[in-house]
């Protein structure tokens, strides 16, 4: 079966994977190696740093895209 990825990668999709890539304000990682951090302990820090993630995700619209059609093994 073959997907279009078409709806993810649209204009706005393109930009939000390539801001992805972009570093942060400290010109330290980029924003992809923020989400890939696992939180390390059970603090209200790290609590608060994985809403921020859940938050920044959903505003992106993430939770919405229809990946359904998409091999898991991809």
């Amino acid at each position: 079966m073959v997907m279009s990825v078409n709806p993810i990668l649209s204009p706005a999709g393109k930009k939000f994977f390539n801001n992805l890539l972009e570093r942060d304000q400290d010109g330290y990682r980029p924003t992809l190696s923020w989400l890939q951090r696992m939180p390390n302990d059970h603090t209200a820090p790290q609590i608060v740093a994985t809403l921020e993630k859940i938050r920044f995700l959903q505003q992106a619209q993430v939770p919405a895209w229809d990946l359904a059609a998409i091999n898991p093994n991809r």
